[in-house]
């Protein structure tokens, strides 16, 4: 603080139009608003400041903030700027600190960075975290990107949620990626603890759709499976669509399919990497023909192999383009509110139609928790109520008619 000092006076337009420049920069202190002032520089450049000393009084440090250029700020704009850092310094405050803080913390962008490198890579399944760098780049950077991982609080949070009311099941994905890295945000000490804003936000309550297929819709999907093969379109997506139906399995997992998962044998996949981790299903004898009868490709280990590098330079991976057929087809189905997804549920449905328990279901599918399979508790007591009614039936003839009314 050596700057030179001047008497103080009432800082207006006037006074501060006239202070003329010296040989070093100066400072006139307004006379009437202490710790309020106007820096002045020899070039002429006049910039307001504002300087206060931390909680202790006299043992308090001294700090100084720059409020602003005159001309972009104006006598009274100035004033009001520092009467509201003056009064946070007597609160206790430091405006001082907050913008060293802020100008040292990480922005949003940078804890997105640092949260792919340091967790989703290390920890998340391919899939997943291409999931999170998804809605990085399409609907979380685009709006938090350039902000301070400090400064975002729960008001931010709430209005993107309502900005995405039409989008609810996408715009929870968002919510809890951004809500963990937040969390990670502590972890690193690029917050302090319990401050992540989205504590006290609700996600949207989202229905767990359920969409099955009728034993009459499985029939016109089979049909237009049959037309698509007629037509040329692609025999490995068509064989994963039927796939999907006859074993249950996720599409993802039918796509990445290697040749050493099939375990002909047992009639077993045994998937290395699945959603839930690893797992061992066992599939029906039709479902283990349609897989042998693929085509093998030399140099491929994929049952379905892509047909070339998905980027120059890489490995040939495996068939990609399972969506552009499943449109063609529900299409001609007449099945078009149907997701690829929707055949898995009707598998669940068909073996929940024949008695099968809950936990069988669940071994079928690769749940990791039979409370995912749960959704499918009403269709298995189709089963129950049939014998529950046969039992009546029968007991009922050999009984006789009821004579007792």
């Amino acid at each position: 603080m050596s700057d030179d000092v001047n008497t103080p006076q009432r800082l207006t337009k006037r006074t501060v139009d006239v202070a003329a420049p010296g040989a070093t920069a100066r400072i006139l202190w307004c006379a009437d608003l202490a710790g309020f002032g106007l820096k002045v520089q020899p070039t002429g450049l006049k910039t307001y400041i504002a300087q206060y000393r931390t909680a202790g009084g006299r043992r308090g440090q001294t700090r100084r903030v720059t409020l602003g250029r005159h001309g972009v700020l104006t006598a009274d704009q100035a004033r009001a700027a520092a009467e509201k850092v003056l009064a946070g310094a007597k609160l206790g405050d430091d405006e001082a600190l907050a913008r060293a803080t802020r100008r040292k913390a990480i922005t949003i962008s940078e804890l997105a960075a640092r949260y792919v490198d340091l967790h989703a890579k290390p920890n998340k399944k391919a899939s997943s975290l291409r999931e999170d760098e998804a809605n990085l780049r399409n609907h979380i950077l685009p709006v938090f990107g350039a902000m301070a991982a400090i400064d975002l609080k729960t008001m931010h949070i709430e209005k993107f949620m309502a900005a995405r009311a039409k989008t609810p099941a996408n715009a929870n994905l968002c919510f809890a990626l951004l809500r963990h890295m937040l969390n990670k945000a502590e972890d690193w000490g690029d917050r302090p603890r319990g401050s992540n804003p989205c504590i006290g936000v609700k996600p949207f309550v989202v229905q767990a759709r359920e969409r099955f297929l009728t034993e009459e819709e499985i029939g016109r999907l089979g049909a237009a499976l049959n037309a698509a093969a007629e037509a040329g379109e692609n025999p490995r997506g068509l064989a994963i669509i039927r796939l999907c139906l006859m074993t249950g399995a996720r599409k993802g997992e039918l796509m990445a399919l290697r040749w050493d998962e099939v375990d002909e044998a047992r009639a077993m996949l045994r998937l290395g990497d699945s959603k839930t981790g690893r797992k061992v299903t066992p599939i029906g004898k039709s479902a283990l023909e349609l897989i042998l009868a693929q085509p093998r490709e030399a140099g491929s280990p994929y049952v379905f192999p892509g047909a070339r590098p998905r980027r120059a330079g890489d490995e040939r991976g495996h068939y990609q383009g399972l969506n552009k057929v499943w449109f063609v087809v529900r299409r001609n189905a007449g099945l078009e509110d149907v997701r690829l997804h929707d055949l898995r549920h009707t598998a669940a449905s068909i073996a929940a139609g024949a008695g099968a328990s809950l936990p069988v279901i669940a071994r079928i599918l690769g749940h990791a928790d039979i409370k995912t399979t749960q959704r499918y508790a009403h269709l298995a007591d189709a089963p129950v109520r049939k014998t529950a009614e046969y039992v009546a039936e029968v007991t009922a003839n050999a009984l006789g008619t009821d004579r007792s009314e």
